[in-house]
């Protein structure tokens, strides 16, 4: 059954629309991804090897192709076959990214945790949690088996198998890596240890704590790595010690922080431009260090960036200020969804509503309706307990169509491109339009910021 809506749409949103709307975004789109998009090396339903298969309805799932990696590249547009979509597969740039791959795995992770709300509740909501932790499982064995370099560290790699053997095989893309990959693998073999019923949930988690004491080990190495480096590790360690609470890991999540609130005040006090998505992260990194932590030393620091963040604000165009004599400016999808992010979670922390207006523009205006989201999944129909609260299935608890999307957004049936985002956008000021000038999928600008919406998002929920 479909929801016609109401005959007026008004288009304003807020920050709860805003939440809920990111959740259901990286949801469905991790989903289509991972199940659809068969953007790199993928599985049958029988190599999960799912143990409750008989309470699972396999037509559910028979049109899908699970990726056990990902791929960093593919062109946007979506073939249609039959009852099915999928993408081009001589499109796809056969590189295999550490990070994407990471990021994915996470995404599922954290995902099985939404499905298991389901039980007694939507079978086929709840056999996802089952499907998806098999999935991780394989994806996490691929990875440690094929992804490591001869000294047993994560690394890019290309894919050259062969097509017609089918043999698996793979080339180092670099020689270098880095230790953000390290710590993200570290995150994910963790969370995964933790999922209950976990055959050799032991191993995971040695595996994990390997990796931990390795980040341990090299610390001294790490304090000199980049300042974009720092950062990434900062948010991967906020998410290891939010999994496991433990001592090693804040310790080395407080030397990490401290080092990039060093060099962030540098920065500051040098009058030295940063990067709207790097100071992005930093005011995630210190959000989340201090309610992980209750650690409050960086709080001014903290109040700072925030304030820098809310500056970038154009109140006339209700977009991002970026400083440029050109015609045209370009905005990153990193840049735009990290802004929101940072904002959002500033906002939620503190429960306050002093930047709703300034979220509600930016959302609307460099998000939703730049172009810069190429599809959005659609809304659950009214016999869909993920249309109400708490699942109900209640009249009362009937969730409005602005809970799961903008109006302004074509359907992946419209538009015949998936629910990604471009690499960038493109502002023209006299014009005071957006363009999108490549459209093609790049893993490496989308998973770690669906994961991020996924993440911070749930948080709230």
């Amino acid at each position: 059954m479909k929801y016609i809506g109401p005959f007026l749409r008004i288009n304003n949103i807020n920050t709860y629309n805003i939440k809920n709307q990111m959740f259901h975004l990286s949801k469905e789109s991790i989903k289509h991804l991972v199940l659809f998009s068969r953007c790199g090396i993928t599985l049958s339903l029988k190599d999960l090897k799912l143990k409750n298969m008989s309470n699972i309805d396999i037509s559910t799932f028979k049109e899908n192709s699970p990726l056990l990696c990902i791929y960093k590249k593919s062109n946007s547009k979506i073939i249609h076959d039959k009852n099915t979509y999928f993408w081009d597969e001589d499109s796809f740039k056969k590189e295999i990214n550490i990070a994407s791959n990471g990021y994915m795995t996470l995404c599922l992770l954290e995902l099985i945790d939404y499905y298991k709300k389901f039980e007694g509740i939507d079978k086929d909501l709840f056999s996802l949690n089952y499907v998806y932790a098999s999935l991780c499982k394989l994806q996490l064995d691929f990875y440690s088996s094929y992804l490591r370099n001869e000294e047993g560290v994560f690394i890019d790699k290309n894919d050259i198998s062969d097509d017609i053997t089918k043999e698996l095989r793979f080339e180092d893309k670099n020689k270098k890596f880095k230790f953000s990959d390290q710590a993200l693998m570290m995150n994910a073999y963790y969370k995964y240890s933790e999922l209950q019923g976990v055959k050799d949930a032991e191993a995971y988690k040695n595996f994990a704590l390997d990796i931990l004491n390795m980040l341990m080990e090299y610390r001294y190495e790490i304090y000199e790595v980049s300042f974009e480096e720092n950062i990434k590790l900062c948010m991967n360690l906020n998410i290891f010690y939010k999994y496991s609470n433990m001592g090693t890991a804040k310790e080395l999540l407080m030397d990490m922080t401290e080092l990039m609130v060093s060099r962030l005040k540098d920065r500051f006090e040098g009058s030295q431009e940063i990067k709207i998505d790097y100071l992005s992260l930093c005011l995630i990194n210190l959000l989340m260090f201090h309610k992980n932590t209750g650690i409050q030393c960086f709080d001014s620091i903290t109040e700072k960036a925030f304030k820098k963040l809310t500056e970038l604000y154009d109140p006339e165009e209700n977009i991002i200020i970026k400083s440029s004599d050109k015609k045209e400016v370009d905005y990153s999808s990193q840049e735009v969804v990290l802004y929101i992010l940072s904002l959002s979670l500033h906002s939620w922390i503190a429960d306050s509503n002093d930047t709703e207006n300034i979220l509600s523009n930016i959302y609307r205006t460099n998000l939703v309706n730049s172009g810069m989201i190429l599809s959005w999944p659609e809304v659950p129909t009214l016999n869909s307990p993920e249309r109400y609260r708490y699942f109900s299935l209640k009249s009362e608890d009937l969730l409005e169509e602005s809970d799961f999307k903008m109006p302004t957004v074509p359907s992946l049936e419209s538009a015949g491109a998936p629910p990604i985002f471009v690499k960038y956008i493109t502002f023209n000021k006299k014009k005071k339009i957006f363009t999108a000038k490549k459209t093609s999928f790049d893993s490496t600008k989308n998973l770690n910021l669906l994961f991020y919406m996924l993440y911070i998002t749930k948080l709230f929920l």
